[in-house]
């Protein structure tokens, strides 16, 4: 063996005995029993905060997965610590005292009579460059801190892993909060192997395997294994338990049980902490810790569904022994201890308990006596919530609170369900009929039909709120095709608006009504009720009404052959729109006058129309007048004879319509009848099933974007196959007009504006103004 000489000896034998002293400390750290599943964005992010931080705490819910994340961190660094790593449990520790002994036994420090066990600990490791880790410190953690904070201020060298479902709380520490399992996305089809990818179904997989013999993962329980996951929250501990059930059950079944989690998930190693051998014990472990205001709060707080914001935690949980000033302190303590999650949503502080903590909690306010109680507090909240805010779903902020409304969503569901059988009448009937705009606007009609039929059940009194009910549940039946039950639903409104002189209801229930007694051959009705329903509304101070009256009695007049005067009234209805900024209603107008249009045989202008109505829904994603606009946009391409592209929108129309269980209106079926038999006849039976069958295949966003192309067949005579409108646009921009002078100009919309400026750069292979402008001087379009 040849000896290593000169001055790279030394260095060489001294790095050869810091590596051996790391392996010796590495055996301190705990062995790691099982597999440890993903967490390599965590790891490395962990590592990465202990290289430029002292001390780092990881927090979060207990079985969330700090202690093995911890350890795994610590067994990859230990090798880089000439005095290795140092693990420290303090799990079974219940004396706080007792912090600095256990500490000094670990790490062999001998205690003295009369001296500073702590201050020892620090003489001790202040030449050293070691890792300690601290681990579970959360019922200890005003001694733990203390230690924490003494090695910070006297050991340069020792960087601090913790592991705690509370911060310390000291000068130095970075909190890094612990994320739950990444978690598969249940609106996303996908393959069983493609879930795997997800952390939480690969520990379930793999600790179901483990566990019995019998359970094999497949595509019968794989959507199963997922849902489970998501129920869970990601959480490792309560997925290990519910894993180690499949030894007696299926992963449905074990599904089907999780709303009594507590007494399902029991089966933990007997080898591990009491707190982690049941979900139960986790969750005690927790709540022990907090003080008696903070466990009125903790349990009040678990009525709510999928989350809440400050406000309503101080309506709904304030009062009998918890003050409103107090809520603010006490949720940032729950936050502290993990029991309550913060995020930002649209600027705002939202809280929500993971589900699991949430089923403990409100398992605790009934074991109170108080969960009638708050449940009322909670569906009377929610109740004012959606009333105030129901003029503003079709105003101007329409977008931002259809997406708060979404937030809300389970607390509504909740509050429904909870008014329904609590036979609280006025407050099921008043939430539901508040909800309306918010079910039609976001495409929920199914599910918001359901609790209007509900709501309408619990009473029959004929007041303004029952007529409210029945207007909404009029008008989903009608978007699913259901006549009968519509028209029903709508003439009992109008009699009971009527009754109760609500002439803005009755207003409203007649347009609809208008529209349905048109499909049913009773002409002269629905014109009477159109009529009446703009003369209505036009008493109120409701813009959004009378456009929306106007929409439909223009709707009723084109349909009656009448297309002169259909323009006129849907010209003020589109005038409104455009004043208020009304994009939805505004959508419904140009729709309407682009089917005046082609019926008047001016495809151009038809085109133009539909493809602006088109634009403006897609981007508020309103998913069924989406459908109605790619349904008119193929019927203009057939009449231009543009077959397979006509024939791929009809298919996609189709389909799209199965999905969200919506008809085609009875006044246009003739419009796509009519389509139908001429791109049919255009190809022959092969061709046209080939490009029906590419139709029905596409995404909605495929569809749209097929539907907005303004290709055709037969090729323009200006450069580049431009359209004279696409000219007209690209003459404005080169005069140097904005998108919003363009459209002001052109009297469209901006978002039209700018879908003709996407497809004139495409058509010229340009990307930006300048070069679109360019080309046209060149080819003296300008």
């Amino acid at each position: 063996m040849t000896m290593a000489s000169g001055p790279t000896a030394p260095r060489d034998a001294l790095r050869r005995v810091a590596n051996e002293r790391a392996v010796e400390r590495i055996i301190n750290l705990p062995l790691e029993t099982s597999s440890f599943i993903g967490r390599s964005r965590e790891t490395a992010t962990i590592r990465e905060l202990l290289a430029s931080n002292r001390l780092v705490t990881l927090t979060g819910t207990g079985g969330g997965g700090k202690t093995r994340l911890a350890l795994r961190v610590a067994r990859d660094l230990a090798s880089r610590f000439v005095d290795g790593a140092w693990w420290i449990d303090f799990s079974a520790l219940s004396e706080p005292v007792l912090v600095p002994q256990l500490a000094a036994s670990v790490l062999n420090v001998r205690e003295i009579a009369d001296e500073d066990l702590t201050g020892a600990i620090a003489r001790h490791l202040a030449s050293k460059q070691a890792l300690l880790v601290l681990d579970n410190c959360e019922h200890l953690l005003e001694h733990c801190a203390a230690l924490a904070g003494q090695m910070l201020e006297s050991c340069p060298d020792v960087r601090i892993l913790v592991t705690s479902r509370e911060p310390l709380g000291i000068t130095g520490e970075h909190v890094y909060g612990v994320p739950p399992l990444s978690l598969p996305d249940l609106d996303a089809p996908v393959s069983p192997d493609q879930l795997l990818r997800c952390e939480s179904v690969r520990l379930f997989v793999e600790r179901a395997s483990a566990a019995s013999t019998t359970f094999t993962y497949n595509e019968g329980n794989a959507t199963a294994v997922a849902e489970l996951c998501v129920r869970l929250d990601g959480m490792p501990l309560a997925i290990e338990l519910g894993a180690a059930r499949t030894r007696a059950l299926t992963v449905q079944q074990i599904l089907d049980r999780l709303d009594d989690r507590f007494a399902l998930l029991t089966t933990g190693s007997r080898t591990a902490a009491a707190r982690h051998q049941t979900l139960r014990a986790t969750v005690d472990w927790s709540h022990n810790l907090l003080s008696e205001m903070a466990r009125i709060l903790f349990r009040r707080a678990s009525v709510f569904v999928g989350g809440f914001s400050l406000e309503a935690a101080e309506a709904v949980c304030s009062g009998e022994g918890l003050e409103r000033a107090e809520i603010l302190h006490l949720l940032a303590g729950l936050v502290d201890k993990s029991l309550v999650i913060v995020s930002e949503v649209a600027g705002e502080a939202r809280y929500r308990m993971l589900e699991t903590v949430r089923h403990y909690g409100m398992e605790r306010l009934i074991e109170s006596g108080e969960a009638d109680e708050m449940r009322r507090r909670h569906a009377r909240f929610f109740c004012t919530l959606a009333e105030q805010a129901e003029p503003l779903l079709n105003g101007r902020e329409r977008t931002t609170w259809l997406a708060r409304h979404g937030t809300e969503e389970g607390n509504f569901r909740a509050a429904l369900a909870w008014s329904h059988d609590a036979e609280q009448q006025d407050v099921t009937l008043r939430l539901a009929g508040s909800l309306f705009w918010f079910w039609l606007h976001s495409g929920r009609w199914g599910e918001g039909r359901r609790w209007l039929e509900r709501a309408l059940e619990s009473s029959s009194e004929r007041t303004a709120v029952r007529a409210k009910a029945l207007f909404g549940a009029g008008f989903l039946s009608w978007t699913q095709g259901d006549e009968a039950t519509a028209r029903d639903r709508l003439e009992e409104s109008v009699a009971i608006s009527r009754e109760v002189r609500d002439e803005r209801g009755t207003s409203y229930a007649l347009h609809v009504l208008s529209t349905i007694l048109l499909g049913q051959g009773e002409r002269e009705r629905a014109r009477a009720c159109a009529e009446e329903s703009v003369r209505l509304i036009r008493g109120q101070d409701d813009a959004f009404g009378l456009a929306l009256a106007l929409a439909s009695q223009g709707a009723v007049t084109l349909s009656l052959g009448d297309v002169a005067q259909a323009k006129g009234i849907l010209a003020e209805s589109e005038t409104i729109c455009r004043a208020r900024d009304d994009r939805w209603v505004l959508s419904l107008s140009l729709r309407l006058l682009g089917i005046a249009a082609y019926r008047e045989g001016d495809l151009e202008r038809a085109d133009e129309l539909l493809r602006e109505s088109l634009t403006v829904l897609a981007e508020l994603d309103s998913k069924w007048f989406v459908t109605q606009s790619i349904g008119h946009l193929a019927v203009v391409a057939a009449m231009r004879n543009d077959h397979v592209r006509a024939t791929r929108l009809l298919g996609a129309e189709s389909a799209m319509r199965e999905t969200f269980g919506a008809s085609i209106l009875p006044y246009y079926r003739e419009d796509f009848e009519c389509a139908l038999k001429r791109v049919r006849c255009g190809l022959g039976e092969e061709r046209f099933e080939t490009a029906w069958s590419e139709g029905r295949a596409m995404s909605p966003r495929d569809a749209i974007e097929l539907a907005l192309d303004t290709e055709r067949e037969s090729p323009s005579d200006l450069p580049a196959g431009l359209t004279p409108r696409e000219v007209e646009v690209l003459t404005l921009v080169a005069a140097g007009l904005t998108n919003a002078q363009v459209a002001e100009k052109l009297f469209v919309s901006p978002p039209t504006v700018n879908a003709h400026l996407r497809t004139i750069y495409s058509k010229l292979g340009v990307g930006s103004r300048a070069a679109a402008v360019r080309f046209a001087t060149e080819h003296g379009l300008v």
